[in-house]
């Protein structure tokens, strides 16, 4: 009997646009290049050690937080990576602004970029969120 192996069907409902995994990869990449830049960089931040410190384990605690079956967190991976995509790109210009090309501005330019795509892809998952269409897939 131990030898008999039963095949199932496994089902799972997925929306079209789902893109977490990608959200939270992008998210995750970019916690850890605010981490490795960190002690380098944060004289020239506009916020605080503490506000660093605390924005980068928001950004990660929702980062493990995310789920397929989650609406709430999709919605929080949103607006997170929509305010830290400005944060950074506000930070990029006003870098550039007053010591053009340098470290730091192509860091947050770096960072800038990564966010905002990782706003798209939370932008297409909330949108698989909201369509009503769902589909088995085997």
């Amino acid at each position: 009997m131990d030898n008999v192996k039963t095949d199932f069907i496994k089902t799972e409902i997925r929306q079209d646009h789902y893109h977490s995994d990608w959200v939270r990869f992008f998210l995750l990449m970019g916690s850890l290049t605010m981490v490795a830049a960190m002690p380098f960089y944060i004289n020239r931040f506009s916020i605080s050690l503490i506000g660093a410190i605390f924005m980068i384990v928001i950004v990660v605690l929702f980062s493990g937080m995310t789920d397929s079956r989650q609406r709430w967190v999709g919605v929080i991976n949103w607006i997170i990576s929509f305010f830290v995509f400005c944060i950074f790109e506000y930070q990029a210009v006003t870098t550039y602004q007053d010591y053009s090309f340098d470290g730091f501005f192509f860091l947050c330019q770096f960072l800038a970029i990564l966010f905002l795509i990782t706003f798209y892809f939370a932008t297409e998952t909330l949108r698989g969120f909201m369509t009503k269409e769902k589909h088995a897939v085997l």
